[in-house]
């Protein structure tokens, strides 16, 4: 349509997470592999993590996540 104007649109994953060293590499996977429209823009993955005792942490980071650690 002329004069139509498409405004950008970016997207913020949150993932609350505990314990997830086993789904976070595919999880956080699936999101940067989406086949999404070119004016919406995956800005952040942030991983909020309750105290993880296995690799999530290093795993999401690993993956390009940003971390935040919030036990409990």
């Amino acid at each position: 349509m002329k004069g139509t104007c498409i405004t950008k649109v970016n997207i913020d994953f949150i993932i609350p997470t505990l314990n997830e060293e086993d789904n976070i590499p595919l999880l956080i996977s699936s999101i940067l592999e989406q086949e999404i429209p070119e004016w919406i823009k995956i800005s952040n993955i942030i991983v909020v993590d309750n105290g993880s005792k296995d690799r999530t942490l290093e795993l999401a980071n690993k993956y390009g996540a940003s971390v935040y650690l919030k036990p409990n």
